[in-house]
């Protein structure tokens, strides 16, 4: 009696083809789910690193020369002799000045400046890529070749181009915006670094 009552137990505790069948299911089920965590997880690392990518290409993406090497001095703003002013003596043609300050490099720039602000000289880009210089706000990119006004070194070190030229950020932008200033300023720049400086429009159009 007390061997069948064991053997019935054993029996009872014995899984059925059904019971079998359905842990089977609930087994690859949870490898699945297993799986598509670790998916999800690498998708989610990937976007980031393409997010981040992404940040880094905007450093160059509308202003000029964001990807400062150490040591960078900025460049003194050439002197105004009021070239490119139409003959009825009204406001500078951008693209006469930009023709004699860069000659045979005119065609080029002209692209760049198109690129970079559609040639428009009261154009403010790189709002998102400013930063502080005591109590000035740097980094904004101003007028036909977006000259920017500074930035930060990749050793951490702040370069101002409003400071080089004895001037507030909010004096040399308003310099910026007069097409002669910032066209001459564009060619002393492009002297120094060429067209890379405008790297990413350079790789648009040139």
């Amino acid at each position: 009696m007390k061997e069948l009552f064991l053997y019935r137990i054993k029996q009872a505790e014995k899984p059925s083809k059904k019971e079998k069948y359905i842990r089977k299911v609930m087994m690859w089920i949870a490898v699945d789910i297993v799986f598509l965590a670790l998916a999800v997880s690498l998708y989610n690392e990937a976007l980031h690193t393409s997010y981040t990518i992404e940040i880094t290409r905007s450093d160059v993406r509308e202003g000029e020369g964001h990807n400062r090497t150490v040591g960078f001095t900025p460049e003194t703003i050439p002197q105004s002799d009021g070239m490119g002013v139409d003959e009825e003596g009204g406001s500078p043609d951008p693209l006469a000045i930009i023709k004699e300050v860069f000659g045979e490099k005119a065609e080029a720039a002209e692209k760049i400046a198109r690129c970079e602000s559609q040639l428009n000289p009261e154009r403010i880009g790189d709002e998102h890529l400013t930063s502080r210089d005591g109590e000035e706000i740097i980094g904004r990119s101003i007028g036909l070749f977006q000259i920017r006004t500074g930035g930060v070194e990749k050793n951490g070190k702040v370069w101002n181009r409003a400071k080089a030229n004895g001037m507030t950020v909010k004096e040399f932008e308003k310099k910026m915006m007069n097409p002669e200033e910032n066209i001459k300023y564009a060619k002393k720049i492009y002297d120094r670094a060429g067209f890379n400086a405008w790297y990413n429009c350079k790789n648009k159009v040139l």
